[in-house]
């Protein structure tokens, strides 16, 4: 970690300074661009930790005549790599001979190998056989589970059973490269890491001698873009490893900074306030809740039929104009809220629902408590944002919100004070009559 000075703080005490050009700060900061730009499908389609559909991928790829078009290459990379943890790990794979002569294309792939070893029932998750070279390999497969009831013993045992005279290696493969709880199983099971099934995708999109199809690459991508977010445990690309590494070398001054940060919400609210005031010839506060700062028109107040609103204020107004804080950027919606009477706000829908040029949502249905009628916006962008304590962004919103006082508050204030008054008119005759 870079320190670039120091800062005093709490009492005069030396902490490192956090700063630009501090490169985990940089490599934190690209790590999150890719997140964004870079699409997970197996992750929105909530299967990125399934065993099985990580089993199905893997048995695809290890197939010499899967769809992919890579031939035997995939096959020939991971049991190369197997054998090469195996060596490293102790564990006994025998001699095959001259490998790169064998009849490769020749394997045949089947998943969840059904066996019956003393009673118990197993699947082992994938098994390749080659009959003419007289070889197998089992793997077993773990993602988020760990093994359980002695099964690569079972498993081991029952391939020997099945397959005598096979040579055999056996594949126990999961994120870490975890290594069997049974110690008697170390020295049988190659303690296999998903960095190596990562490490051969890449290599088939990039590297094949075969060409691949541009779907298949394309499908490859997306899967090894889910292995290395939520499968390898690679420190230096996890975001939320590197964000707590940072922050535990820097913890002072972080905290320090989180306490100073600005309050998006709370002081645009107060800017929103300034702004109604500047209007007040036209406006006036109507309600405030977190995220939200409501205001009407003063031209609204005449009308019994505007206080049968339940919603802000209780009771209060049945239509509302807000400063909405509650999305990415601000905005400005207009909003009719649930009431003690239908019919007024039935009224006002139709009436609305007939300006489509003045209201976003006009035409829309009427929901049985809030009903978005219009939101304009956003008011402010990221940059903005960036240079919030700038005073040209507090600026740029007041100009927004008297740019749209000025030239589209008029029109629409005057359609919801039309439907107003002839909502207090039905009201009135229906009460004299």
């Amino acid at each position: 970690m870079a320190t670039h000075g120091k800062v005093n703080l709490r009492g005069g005490a030396h902490l490192t300074r956090v700063v630009e050009g501090n490169m985990d700060l940089a490599e934190l900061q690209q790590l999150l661009e890719e997140r964004r730009s870079e699409f997970d499908a197996l992750t929105f389609l909530g299967i990125s930790s399934s065993e099985a559909v990580h089993s199905r991928v893997l048995a695809w790829l290890l197939d010499p005549r899967g769809s992919h078009g890579a031939g035997d290459n995939f096959l020939r990379g991971f049991l190369r790599a197997c054998a090469t943890v195996a060596a490293g790990a102790g564990v006994y794979v025998g001699d095959l001979g001259d490998e790169t002569a064998f009849q490769w294309s020749a394997t045949r792939v089947q998943q969840e190998w059904h066996n019956v070893v003393e009673g118990y029932e197993g699947r082992l998750d994938i098994l390749l056989i080659n009959d003419a070279e007289g070889f197998l390999c089992g793997i077993e497969n773990k993602i988020l589970s760990g093994e359980h009831s002695e099964q690569l013993t079972r498993y081991r045992r029952a391939l020997a059973g099945a397959y005598p005279d096979f040579h055999r290696r056996h594949v126990f493969l999961s994120p870490a490269g975890t290594v069997p709880l049974r110690e008697e199983e170390r020295q049988y099971w190659a303690p296999v890491s998903y960095a190596t099934v990562l490490q051969l995708v890449e290599q088939t999109i990039t590297q094949g001698d075969e060409q691949i199809r541009e779907d298949v690459g394309a499908f490859l991508r997306q899967y090894s873009t889910t292995l290395r977010r939520r499968v390898v445990p690679d420190p230096t690309s996890n975001p939320r490893a590197l964000a707590r590494k940072i922050y535990t070398e820097n913890r002072e001054v972080i905290d320090f900074i989180n306490a100073n940060k600005p309050d998006y919400v709370e002081e645009g609210e107060k800017i929103a306030q300034d702004a109604i005031a500047l209007h007040n010839d036209k406006w006036v506060p109507d309600w405030k809740e977190r995220k939200l700062v409501f205001f009407r028109s003063t031209d609204w107040d005449q009308f019994e039929v505007l206080r049968t609103g339940t919603g802000w204020g209780n009771p209060g107004s049945v239509i509302t104009f807000a400063f909405d804080f509650r999305p990415e950027h601000l905005q400005l919606i207009c909003t009719l809220g649930p009431g003690t009477d239908e019919a007024v706000r039935q009224k006002i829908h139709e009436d609305i629902g007939r300006h489509g040029r003045l209201f976003s949502h006009a035409g829309r249905g009427l929901s049985r408590s809030y009903t978005r009628l219009d939101v304009k916006g956003p008011i402010i962008t990221d940059a903005d944002y960036d240079n919030w304590d700038d005073p040209a962004v507090r600026a740029k919103i007041l100009d927004w919100v008297s740019e749209f006082a000025e030239n589209e508050f008029p029109e629409m204030n005057a359609v919801i004070l039309e439907s107003l008054r002839q909502c207090e008119a039905q009201r009135v005759g229906q009460s004299t009559s």
